[in-house]
């Protein structure tokens, strides 16, 4: 149930007063005042409203018994409008807002099976009754707070749920030292670990630094012997031609010491190779000559 308006015609400090709660779709709206403004008198003001004007009532200080009025306009989950008024009486106190008189269950059907105690305990709570009460229940943890909030969530078994949710809870953990079986206790041995592992592998600041001067290092030393890597290879280059060139070079200095044994020689002419293969030719052929005639 929503409220959408709470007329304060006649009630307590009021008189024509109205709170309109209807803007919004998420239902809360925060009234705050000074001291003596009258919240707790709008608070009471509903309390009457929803359930009646009590007999001996606090708030007629201003206005007579028979004048109290007090209103409200209200929506159901379903979108259903109840707009209606309560008059101090015996009977027939909820009225149109024709001054018709409404059936006394009418409000009942919008609140749900909220009396008039359980809305006190759980809605209609004052600063007072905000501390007492919750610790109140907080201590119970019995029938009669188990029925009371079970009756605000639609009236379900709400012992046979606390019990559930114990036997899920020690399912999902267990507060004993060692335990291992429990999902809640394998997470948290699994975060445990690894925060574990990530102290290991986590580097201090001056680690971090010595790493990085030793890669800087190393990478230097890299290119220093690349460096006489490369100069070593032309070296060996060089001495391997000179290698293959050491037996010419020793079949020189042979015949230019036959040269030198020789000693002065006459100096040929340019074609002194022609006139010395010409010779050779002709001798050839008187050989072959001299072979004919024998025959």
């Amino acid at each position: 149930m929503k409220i959408l308006e709470l007329y304060l015609r006649a009630f307590g400090p009021f008189t024509d007063g109205h709170l309109d709660l209807s803007g919004g779709e998420h239902g809360l709206h925060i009234i705050f005042g000074a001291n003596e403004a009258g919240k707790s008198s709008a608070l009471r003001a509903l309390r009457a409203l929803l359930f009646g004007i009590p007999e001996r009532c606090q708030d007629n200080f201003r206005h007579t018994n028979p004048n109290l009025r007090i209103g409200g306009r209200f929506r159901s989950a379903s979108g259903q409008e109840l707009h209606c008024f309560r008059k101090k009486g015996r009977k027939q106190t909820l009225r149109d807002a024709h001054d018709t008189p409404l059936p006394d269950d009418a409000l009942a059907q919008l609140l749900g099976g909220v009396d008039e105690r359980m809305f006190e305990r759980l809605f209609g709570i004052d600063h007072d009754n905000l501390i007492s009460g919750g610790l109140a229940l907080l201590a119970e943890r019995g029938r009669e707070a188990e029925a009371l909030f079970g009756a605000g969530l639609g009236g379900g078994n709400l012992h046979a749920v606390l019990k559930r949710l114990d036997q899920d809870a020690v399912e999902l953990f267990s507060a004993r030292r060692g335990s291992s079986s429990r999902l809640i206790n394998q997470q948290l041995n699994q975060f445990a670990e690894l925060e574990r592992r990530q102290r290991e592998l986590a580097l201090s600041a001056r680690q971090w630094d010595d790493i990085r001067k030793a890669v800087e290092l190393a990478r230097t030393r890299v290119l220093e012997l690349d460096a006489a890597l490369t100069e070593a290879s032309r070296q060996r280059s060089r001495l391997e031609r000179i290698r293959r060139t050491l037996p010419n070079l020793a079949r020189r200095e042979q015949l230019l010491a036959q040269l030198a044994e020789l000693g002065d020689l006459p100096q040929l002419s340019a074609d002194f190779g022609q006139r010395r293969e010409a010779a050779l030719f002709e001798r050839l052929l008187e050989q072959d000559r001299d072979c004919g005639v024998d025959d």
